[in-house]
């Protein structure tokens, strides 16, 4: 029987963390605070937090594709197949999620102020876009 290895489960675990850490994070400071440079250091961890997910996103559709086949679930074949594309459809919108991210923070400027420096007058140059990267993040 083909289970499901330690490093499967292990990487899993610290994603499915790490994710809820950054939709609290977004949802309960991020989005209570501010726009000004003490928003600076949550931005960091939240933007170094979905980095990182993207990362392992990607880290486990390899290792999804590279996987010898698990036995197949004691499932009917409809919900089989319900479960694969929910798998897949969670996959696309962490990338999305995260891509749209990045186009938001470089778009922002927020890139080089988060990670190189925290100057008050870099920060005063930042909006807030109404551009489709803003909207999907």
């Amino acid at each position: 029987m083909n289970k499901y290895t330690k490093g499967v489960v292990a990487i899993h675990w610290v994603h499915a963390i790490l994710i809820t850490l950054s939709l609290m994070m977004a949802t309960f400071v991020l989005s209570n605070m501010p726009d000004n440079i003490e928003k600076i250091s949550s931005l960091k961890s939240h933007m170094i937090m979905g980095l990182a997910i993207v990362v392992i996103t990607l880290i486990r559709i390899v290792m999804t594709a590279k996987a010898k086949k698990l036995e197949p679930l004691q499932v009917s074949k409809g919900r089989q197949t319900i479960i694969t594309w929910n798998h897949r459809l969670i996959y696309i919108t962490l990338l999305v999620v995260g891509i749209s991210g990045v186009l938001l923070s470089q778009g922002a400027g927020l890139g080089d102020i988060v990670f190189f420096g925290v100057e008050a007058e870099l920060y005063a140059n930042v909006e807030s876009y109404g551009k489709i990267a803003d909207i999907v993040h």
